[in-house]
């Protein structure tokens, strides 16, 4: 029984070893990655002012359009479908 209990803790070991191996190695592969990686990052992003000003515009002939049609008029679906493009 002893031989038994000790040859199932000894291949536990093992298997536990072998884990940790594996961990320390993936371990040391993201230091490296992290050594390689720049603490900060620019970030750039282009606006497209011209786009967001025809929104706007849209946006207020929607209004407009709202104090003399429906919601669900054609006029204000066209609006809105040229919104929902841009």
């Amino acid at each position: 029984t002893i031989a038994n209990s000790y040859q199932s803790v000894f291949t536990e070991r093992m298997g536990v070893q072998a884990q940790l191996q594996q961990a320390s190695q993936r371990l040391a592969t993201l230091v490296g990655q992290m050594s390689r990686t720049p603490a900060e990052v620019a970030l750039h992003q282009d606006l497209n002012v011209s786009a967001q000003d025809q929104i706007l515009q849209l946006r207020t002939e929607r209004e407009s359009l709202l104090a003399r049609y429906q919601p669900d008029a054609q006029p204000v679906r066209e609006i809105d479908s040229k919104i929902a493009q841009m």
